[in-house]
């Protein structure tokens, strides 16, 4: 994979910040803001810009994740109040009954494999499986022993990954619903977790200022890598070799595994970048 030397920007994309954006099997872009909305883009080839395809209806809260499904039917998107929408990726309207969990229960989403399930991170430490079928069965709960569940991430091998805001790594097996691994990570709020596309490494970023990586069999870290800010989102190439990084200082790094070191920096946004992802 070579180092990407240009970009498309856009401008007031959102009315305030953006919080998670995601990129679907058909290389369109997925944005969630703290403005209620949710917008679907597109790339222009022709012109290399970013064009809005479609927006949804404004909610009076923020959207806090917003991820799709794989086969590029629909758009799963939480919001602050915990309401969980199903969304068509065609015009970006309501497509399935919600899920309505009530207050505090989903901050963090993620689907499973098979896009049957769906696990949603809670403010007290657990997280809930949700059945994407008809009447949105509560399929179990999984209690991660720790607090307020930032982030959350499936591999192909139905293994779930969680991180959270006490600095805690925790990795499930979907189907006996027992912790594999309980790491404390970082020492500080960890944002972001990830598995590498083969599953066998996890990815966690905090505002410790450190990006670490674990064995997902093992459990074992095997490198941690400063940062120049707060490091908020983490998300890895399908190469297994590089990963990009966000961080407070309002700057996107581009980092090499294999060289252990960041080959470049963007420093384009002028906020803090809370959400970064791969193609």
């Amino acid at each position: 994979m070579s180092i990407p030397k240009s970009s498309i920007k856009v401008d007031a994309a959102h009315s305030d910040n953006i919080w998670s954006l995601n990129w679907t099997t058909q290389s369109q872009i997925l944005t969630g803001s703290l403005d209620g909305t949710i917008k679907l883009w597109s790339i222009n080839q022709e012109s290399s810009q970013l064009h809005c395809q479609a927006v949804s209806k404004r909610r009076h809260v923020a959207v806090t994740s917003v991820l799709s499904s794989k086969d590029n039917s629909t758009a799963v998107v939480c919001y602050q109040d915990s309401v969980i929408k199903f969304y068509s990726l065609i015009d970006l309207t309501e497509s399935l009954q919600p899920i309505e969990p009530g207050i505090l229960e989903a901050w963090t989403i993620s689907l499973s494999p098979s896009d049957d399930v769906i696990a949603a991170g809670t403010h007290k430490g657990t997280v809930n499986i949700w059945s994407t079928g008809e009447g949105h069965e509560l399929v179990g709960t999984l209690d991660a022993h720790c607090k307020f569940i930032l982030s959350t991430d499936f591999n192909m091998d139905n293994k779930l990954a969680t991180s959270s805001v006490d600095g805690y790594l925790n990795v499930f097996d979907i189907e006996t619903k027992q912790v594999i691994h309980k790491i404390e990570a970082h020492s500080m709020p960890a944002r972001k977790v990830t598995f590498s596309y083969d599953g066998k490494l996890i990815y966690t970023c905090s505002d410790d200022r450190h990006v670490s990586i674990y064995d997902s069999i093992s459990g074992n870290i095997i490198n941690s890598f400063s940062q120049t800010g707060m490091a908020l989102s983490v998300d890895v190439s399908t190469d297994h070799r590089h990963f990009v990084v966000g961080c407070s200082d309002h700057t996107v790094s581009y980092w090499d595994l294999g060289m252990q070191r960041r080959i470049q920096s963007y420093d384009n946004h002028k906020d803090q970048v809370w959400s970064v992802s791969f193609d």
